[in-house]
């Protein structure tokens, strides 16, 4: 097969092969927790990672993801058929992030402005001890939605 930056003789590119790529939003709430999970495994056995999310070896298979969060990806596609909501309303992880005391002047962004929420201090620590501990809270917390998820009545 030709080189995929070489032009053939009648001056075309070759056709490559187009990998498809997952699309959170389209999954089912369940499958995106564990998604999330996933990433956050990842992040708690490699917290040295200069970028955090960014870095994580699976965004090879999914599409972009809005704020590579599986979670923010799926409150968005629900938010576009349902303007009503705010986004960070559907959330599938807004229960868990709703901890301590609102610090800022938004209703969004939940996993930003409550003093408990671990992604905050995840965010805001720079070693990587404490970026384990809170990527770690992070997977904890994503394991309890996760548990009630799978007790709720439509996932039966």
């Amino acid at each position: 097969m030709p080189s995929p930056n070489r032009k053939t003789r009648k001056g075309r590119f070759p056709k490559m092969p187009v990998r498809e790529l997952i699309q959170i939003g389209n999954l089912p709430d369940l499958q995106v927790l564990e998604v999330c999970k996933e990433l956050w495994t990842w992040i708690v056995n490699n917290p040295d990672t200069r970028c955090g999310k960014v870095d994580w070896p699976g965004w090879e298979k999914y599409d972009y993801c809005n704020n590579h969060c599986p979670c923010c990806e799926k409150a968005g596609r629900i938010r576009s058929r349902n303007i009503e909501r705010p986004h960070c309303e559907v959330c599938l992880l807004k229960d868990q992030f709703k901890v301590g005391k609102y610090i800022r002047g938004s209703k969004f962004f939940y996993c930003e402005h409550y003093t408990g929420s671990p992604w905050l201090h995840y965010r805001n620590v720079e070693t990587s001890k404490f970026k384990k501990k809170w990527a770690q809270k992070m997977v904890d917390i994503t394991n309890e939605a996760i548990k009630e998820l799978k007790g709720h009545p439509r996932c039966q």
